[in-house]
Parts: C-alpha cells; structure tokens; sequence
C-alpha cells in the first residue's frame, strides 16, 4: 500500500466527523432586523445604504428615542446579538427574559475615538457577534434591545439564536431568515462566524492532505533507493560457472 495505515485513519476519521456533523447537525437562525420577527416600539429608522457594506443584510435598525425598544421572542437555548461598531463612545442595552439590562459596549477601541457620538455616522467595522448567552434552559425567551440614558442611539443589525438543544457534534450549519429578499437583502448571505468555520474546515483538511503527500513522497523515495541498491547489489554478483583469474 502506498500510504501508512496510521494516515488512512486520520483521513477517514476526519471524512466521517463531517460526515456526522451533517447528518446531525445544530440548526442556528438568525434574523435580520427587517424581519417581522423583531417587534418594535417608538421611532426607529434605517440606516442609510452608504452603511450597507457594514450590515448584515443591507442595513440596520437605529433610534435614539429613550422610550424605544426591539423585542426578539425566541424558543432555543442560545441567542446571539449582531452590531457593527463605531469610532467613538456607544453602547446599546440589552435584557433577557426581563432580567437586569446589559450594556453592550459598541465603540471601536482600534481607531482614535471621536469626541462625541453621531447617530448618523457611518460604523468603522463591519457586524459581528458584540453580545451573546449560551447554554440557556430549553424553552421561550424574550430579548429587549433599548437605549441606555446616557447613550446616544441603539442598533438592532441581526439577532442568532439555537432553536434545539446541541447533539454534541459542532457544525456551523446556520437556517438564514430575512424580510422577503430583494437586492440587497438575500436569504444566502452568511456571517462572519460561518466563514471562519468554513475556513478552519478548508485548512485542516488541506494540511490532511499535504500530510498524506510528503509521506507517500517520502515512502516512494525509500522504495526508489531500495530498488536502486538491490539492482546495484546484483550488478556485482560473479556467477558460479565463471573462472575468476588472480594475478600474482
């Protein structure tokens, strides 16, 4: 054979892990903020489209209406609040299932802050996890977005959440529920999160491979110089019949 047991099983080890994870995998939804599933309450309004290319799904939701807020009603165990970020001091305020809010710090701490914050400014980044609670007990919950009243605005770009209870294998397999797509809003489109497990996917599976092909490099160059020296070996061999002469 040409390749080692020991990395046939590794490579087929690995093709049946994700063979499992698909077979059985952890459904994750995640709603963007034009869907009807997010209810809100006072004055809110959507971002300009020259803030697209920081959203999910073409825009987000902003106020800075102290009374507004967004509420998100969900059945899982997991929730995760998306948000761009900004160059200067913001947070928005979050509360689970009527518990004490949060406040999610929303501020760029890469680049030098503004001094003060401009609830028509564009992000410096683009949207990402900024909030999450995970290993919730199975059953309804509810997700309240408000402004802080010391904070400017608040924002509402895309909610995630685990509608079922985790099989124990991971898996980035993710259920996209928008508004009804148009052109910049499309069912297809994937988060951050997902690229990253595609990528990590990718990668260990290309160093699999390149592992796989030195060995067998390796192996096929042990057979080359053994062949080499057994052909050398019986180049040299005097037959039995043949008078060899010894001067003196």
């Amino acid at each position: 054979m040409l390749f080692p047991s020991r990395v046939r099983n590794l490579a087929v080890a690995f093709l049946l892990a994700i063979g499992v994870a698909q077979a059985d995998p952890e459904l994750r939804t995640i709603i963007d903020d034009s869907n009807d599933a997010i209810r809100y309450a006072g004055t809110w309004k959507t971002s300009p489209p020259a803030h697209a290319s920081f959203t999910y799904g073409g825009n987000y939701a902003l106020t800075t209406e102290r009374s507004a807020s967004a509420t998100f009603n969900f059945t899982g165990v997991a929730v995760y609040f998306y948000a761009p970020r900004w160059p200067f001091n913001v947070s928005t305020q979050v509360a689970l299932d009527g518990g004490p809010p949060v406040l999610v710090d929303l501020t760029d701490h890469s680049r030098s802050l503004l001094p003060n914050a401009d609830p028509n400014a564009s992000p410096s980044t683009i949207t990402q996890v900024v909030w999450n609670m995970t290993d919730l007990n199975y059953g309804e919950h509810v997700l309240r977005v408000s402004v802080e009243r010391d904070q400017a605005f608040s924002v509402v770009d895309a909610i995630m959440y685990t509608p079922q209870q985790s099989t124990g294998v991971y898996t980035s397999a993710i259920s996209f529920v928008t508004a009804t797509p148009g052109p910049e809003t499309s069912s297809s489109k994937q988060p951050p999160a997902l690229a990253i497990a595609l990528g990590t996917v990718s990668s260990f599976l290309g160093l699999v491979l390149l592992l796989i092909g030195i060995l067998a490099y390796r192996r096929y160059r042990r057979h080359q110089e053994a062949k080499r020296v057994a052909e050398w070996g019986e180049s040299r061999q005097v037959p039995n019949n043949e008078v060899v002469s010894v001067r003196s």
